[in-house]
């Protein structure tokens, strides 16, 4: 069982090593495609224990934490994969590991196109203006891809924000719409 616990946690696309004993994480980053990625890691009731950029293979040390569920997030440009840990006894010990992908926004044309690999979650999108008003919303369920294409040609010069709530993670983009052109 430690064996097990001491190797890769992750599939073999987040190379993440725990080391029950020592209660370390080893975050290997020169596997991993994008340049840098963003590592949280907090307590089960949202508090920030470290959050930071790595650029390079970075080593964690949990020994001075107290027993207790964490959780540990490692996202790059594309999606973030989040790991349920538990120090109990003065081991590290692994639980689920799930991976929320995040939407891809493009923008051609007057069109923004929205795509994005839900799984099965739910999933609500909103258009919202600067004023925060809400010119768009969708609650979507049980769909494994969604494809969205929104005609944005109607809607007024200004600053829009895409949100796509998912998963218990919300995903912001802004573009900015000007009479003849639409910029992500």
């Amino acid at each position: 069982l430690v064996a097990a616990v001491n190797t890769g946690l992750f599939a073999a696309d987040l190379p993440v090593r725990i080391m029950a004993s020592s209660k370390l994480i080893i975050i290997e980053k020169d596997q991993w495609k994008a340049p840098s990625i963003e590592i949280t890691i907090s307590e089960a009731n949202g508090n920030v224990l470290i959050n930071e950029n790595i650029k390079k293979s970075t080593k964690y040390n949990l020994k001075h934490v107290p027993d207790g569920n964490y959780i540990l997030e490692i996202e790059d440009n594309q999606k973030v994969k989040i790991q349920q840990l538990t120090i109990q006894q003065g081991s590290l010990l692994s639980k689920g590991v799930s991976t929320i992908y995040k939407p891809v926004i493009k923008a051609t044309e007057g069109k923004l196109d929205l795509n994005l690999m839900a799984q099965g979650n739910d999933a609500v999108i909103t258009i919202r203006n600067s004023d925060n008003r809400v010119t768009f919303t969708e609650h979507i369920k049980n769909e494994v891809s969604i494809t969205r294409r929104f005609n944005l040609e109607e809607l007024e010069p200004g600053e829009y924000y895409i949100d796509v709530a998912i998963a218990g993670k919300t995903f912001t983009r802004v573009i900015s719409k000007s009479s003849n052109a639409i910029l992500l």
